[in-house]
């Protein structure tokens, strides 16, 4: 008797537990026979496009599986966002990839099977200033990871000279540049790209401008500061006694910046025009430019990069 009851009582705990879960997975299948998920959350995924993904992802389904999705940007494969939407509730996640190093950081909303645009808005307003603060804090773990291993990498070896210290390699390299020219070379790129995207923030981002600026040791406020308070004339022209050494590889950065994130043929076009005007203004023939960007790209041959 006693485990006949027992079995009975386990019974019902399941039967409370499944049911409502059944119930609500039939209620996702009705949802999904209306309508997509993309569809669902068309304002959310749009705010978070333009808010984490500088507004050129796009939105990968999945046949198999209609309660998910991916949004993804070819031009900024370092940043995946995934939905996953089950009884009536929707996790966020995101992917983050910092010189080689990943973050994955989830959120989750409950109750929007009925939700409306504002609730929309406001999800993506809450995800967005969460990404952003976990985004930061990712980057500057990495940083100062990487300075820990570079201050420990020169100074544990014994009897090795600071002078032939490989890590010190390049500090020297771009030690005959001043700070002007330092933030000139980051800024050429982001007037490049703000042509067309019309986003100095975003255009700051890009991985390789993001490298530029961490490789000579300057940050993204004292660049944005010198965008903001000079005059471009001014930073090109910061930029024309420049050694070859750095211009050869700043001439190819730059070409690089005006290819890639380039979103239509009309789009490239004005890219491109803004590319040839300003080595214009620096006395650079566009012949001149070409020979300099191969000579990087021989140099990357040669060395397998």
């Amino acid at each position: 008797m006693t485990v006949a009851l027992i079995f009975l009582l386990v019974l019902l705990v399941l039967a409370l537990l499944i049911v409502p879960f059944a119930r609500d997975m039939v209620k996702d299948r009705l949802e999904f026979q209306n309508q997509t998920l993309e569809k669902k959350f068309e304002v959310l995924i749009e705010h978070l496009n333009q808010g984490l993904m500088f507004g050129d992802a796009h939105v990968t389904t999945f046949e198999n599986d209609p309660r998910s999705l991916n949004i993804f940007s070819d031009a900024h494969a370092n940043r995946i966002i995934h939905f996953m939407y089950s009884t009536g509730h929707l996790t966020i996640e995101m992917g983050y990839k910092y010189f080689q190093k990943e973050l994955r950081f989830s959120q989750q909303y409950y109750n929007l099977r009925n939700i409306t645009i504002f609730e929309q808005k406001n999800i993506a307003r809450d995800f967005i200033e969460r990404a952003q603060i976990k985004i930061a804090q990712h980057e500057a773990t990495v940083n100062n990871t990487t300075l820990k291993n570079v201050d420990s990498t020169a100074s544990s070896p014994s009897g090795v000279s600071i002078d032939k210290d490989p890590t010190k390699l390049l500090d020297d390299f771009y030690s005959d540049l001043t700070k002007e020219q330092k933030m000139a070379l980051v800024n050429h790129m982001v007037i490049i790209d703000q042509v067309s995207r019309k986003n100095p923030a975003a255009s700051y981002k890009i991985p390789l401008v993001q490298q530029s600026m961490m490789m000579m040791n300057i940050s993204e406020a004292e660049c944005a500061q010198q965008l903001s308070t000079k005059s471009e004339d001014y930073i090109l022209g910061q930029l024309k006694g420049v050694d070859s050494a750095h211009l050869d590889l700043h001439v190819c950065n730059c070409m690089m910046v005006t290819a890639q994130f380039a979103k239509s043929e009309s789009d490239a076009e004005i890219r491109e025009a803004k590319l040839w005007g300003t080595f214009n203004m620096m006395g650079i023939s566009p012949e001149e430019a070409q020979n300099m960007a191969a000579k990087i790209m021989a140099l990357g041959k040669m060395f397998g990069i």
